[in-house]
């Protein structure tokens, strides 16, 4: 895996729940979507936004990661 997805920083097996939902959702992809758009008012200095979102996400590991393979093969691909 670390030829296709060269910033790649850890590979865990999922879970039997993790697997069980990411085979519903490709049945039904809506099933388990959940998005928010939040509203932001007044001036926003998009330098220091996106500074504190680069460390939010350096933070939380769950924000950096996806779903790879498919079945048993099913892993969580954290990104660096």
């Amino acid at each position: 895996l670390q030829g296709c997805y060269p910033r790649m920083e850890r590979l865990y097996p999922a879970t039997p729940l993790q697997a069980g939902l990411h085979y519903e959702s490709q049945i039904v992809p809506s099933t388990y979507v959940v998005q928010t758009c939040p509203i932001l008012r007044g001036k926003l200095d998009t330098t220091v936004f996106r500074n504190a979102w680069q460390q939010t996400l350096q933070r939380h590991d769950v924000l950096r990661t996806v779903f790879v393979g498919e079945g048993d093969d099913l892993h969580q691909l954290v990104l660096d």
